[in-house]
């Protein structure tokens, strides 16, 4: 005999109970997601979503088929709501392509240093609440009144779904975490194979030979990590924790007002190593700074302690595949805790190779979160509240804040000794760091890390240090004006044109206007990729 649909009270108690991981969204949301209109949007996507599930259900007679599909469909909805709700809670934003790339380019050591920074006791009660329910609806999932033996039904079901779908896609597919992975993926894929087939390769297709000097040349590049100038004695932080350069301060060239285009690693580094900017940030006829090098005679090496895969390759080691000597100190190294000191090395024997002219692009761990972890307990420096300043005052971000410092004080060693071994060649050379971006740590939000959604001071406003020895100084005279330079606002995208300056190389798309060492230089709107003005927002 053929069982026919009722909604009994079972019935009623079983939808409501499949709608759970909704009804937590809808609840928490409104406490979580500060926009009304995101809000809104957030919570009619994850029903319908939740519906069309439910709907596809009901597709089959197969009860084996039917309750596997609930079980799992549960499963995946309450760990779509997890990932929603923690992103909110940790970034007060919406889950958006740059935070997939993130995730497509992390590795295992990476993602735990994520979690233990982010993951805290109210989003482990929330993931344990939903963990209890899942297991709780695969134990005691009731499905029996569910069973349809109607053809027509179930073919009414599918429509409704098949609209539903169309719906979600079409008109809120922003909000849906399944179709985005699955578009920010693709988009991720294309990107990567531009890398390799373009910026990973020796020389660029789309540029000519670049000129530059002849003489005797060593030039040194050091590209941060995570470092922000406002944890720096050397730019009047309470703290020194740079006394290094602090004690040398008068041989650089300390420059003041530098920004950061992006608060990530990936997306900062594909437009301060590359000819791309915030404006172009699509540019397909590109050439990163390696082949620049490269094409203007300089023998290259790409020295970086940071790991050269995530979950494929990273972007910035395809970068640094260009150069014609690429070194990856940590490649081998399995356990967390990675120091800088790794590549000094490496270095010592670039700077005694025998190629005349050459530049050594160094990637340094700098201060990477996990900031325990960035340096020797030699450097374990800073243990109190003493000179903190923040918008925290508990344990866990005092301890922090003085880990952060910590992490710079052994950054300014690894830069100074930097400095220090390429001064002893006594070479026409110049060392010029800067860092990727900055962290926040809780100076002006309750946060400690960085995100592009919720950007601040600490995360866009890096060093940029530039030192220069005597030979450089005679071989480029015009460098004693450079001391007025150092207040020039400047936004690193057009990085690429004050390198090519810096290092005497002339090529077809060369401004001068873009360079912060050049009279010509022109300050302007430091527009960033939200479309904010950024020095309009320190105002």
């Amino acid at each position: 005999m053929k069982e026919k649909f009722c909604l009994n009270k079972n019935a009623l108690l079983f939808i409501a109970f499949y709608f759970f991981p909704f009804f937590v969204l809808a609840i928490l949301g409104v406490f979580l997601i500060s926009e009304l209109k995101v809000y809104l949007k957030e919570i009619v996507q994850f029903g319908f979503f939740t519906t069309i599930l439910f709907c596809i259900s009901q597709l089959t007679n197969n009860i084996k088929i039917k309750t596997f599909f609930y079980r799992f469909s549960f499963v995946l909805l309450s760990f779509l709501v997890f990932i929603k709700l923690a992103f909110y809670y940790n970034f007060d934003a919406q889950l958006s392509a740059s935070a997939f790339y993130l995730l497509f380019e992390t590795n295992t050591n990476e993602s735990s240093e994520f979690l233990n920074f982010y993951i805290n006791t109210p989003l482990l009660i929330l993931f344990l609440i939903l963990s209890f329910a899942a297991i709780l609806f695969v134990l005691n999932a009731k499905i029996k009144f569910l069973k349809y033996h109607s053809v027509a039904k179930r073919f009414a079901f599918f429509v409704f779904a098949i609209l539903l779908s169309s719906l979600i896609y079409w008109k809120l597919s922003n909000e849906n975490v399944l179709f985005k992975t699955v578009a920010s993926y693709n988009e991720y894929i294309t990107f990567k194979e531009l890398f390799k087939n373009d910026l990973a390769q020796e020389r660029s297709k789309f540029m000519g030979d670049a000129i530059s000097s002849k003489i005797e040349q060593t030039y040194v590049v050091i590209i941060g990590e995570s470092t922000s100038k406002t944890h720096m004695q050397i730019y009047g932080y309470a703290r020194n924790t740079t006394p290094k350069l602090s004690k040398i301060k008068d041989s650089l060239l300390v420059f003041t007002d530098v920004i950061t285009p992006h608060t990530h690693t990936i997306t900062a580094l594909d437009k301060i190593l590359t000819l791309k900017d915030l404006k172009n940030p699509d540019k397909k006829d590109n050439t990163s700074l390696v082949q620049l090098a490269n094409q203007a005679g300089f023998y290259t090496y790409w020295i970086s302690n940071q790991r050269p895969v995530g979950m494929y390759e990273s972007i910035p080691s395809l970068i640094g595949k260009a150069a014609q000597n690429t070194i990856f100190t940590n490649s081998k190294d399995y356990t967390n805790y990675v120091y800088d000191a790794k590549i000094l090395p490496e270095l010592e024997k670039a700077l005694s190779s025998l190629h005349k002219k050459k530049i050594i692009f160094i990637h340094l761990m700098g201060t990477h979160s996990g900031y325990k972890k960035r340096y020797p307990k030699e450097f374990n420096v800073f243990t109190d509240s003493k000179n903190i300043k923040t918008t925290n005052n508990s344990s866990v971000a005092i301890s922090r804040i003085n880990q952060y410092d910590n992490a710079n004080l052994y950054n300014d060693y690894i830069v100074s000794e930097i400095i220090k071994r390429v001064k002893n060649k006594n070479t026409n050379s110049y060392v010029l760091y800067f860092s990727d971006h900055g962290d926040e740590v809780y100076d002006t939000l309750d946060f400690c890390g960085h995100n592009e959604w919720r950007g601040t001071k600490s995360m866009h406003e890096v060093p940029f240090i530039l030192w220069l020895s005597e030979k450089y100084k005679r071989e480029n005279p015009n460098v004693k004006n450079w001391k007025n330079y150092t207040n020039r606002s400047y936004l690193l995208d057009d990085f690429a044109h004050s390198f090519a300056e810096l290092s005497a190389i002339k090529f077809s798309e060369l401004d001068t206007v873009k360079s912060i060492f050049n009279t010509n230089f022109k300050p302007k709107k430091r527009i960033l990729a939200n479309g904010k003005n950024y020095d309009e927002k320190k105002k």
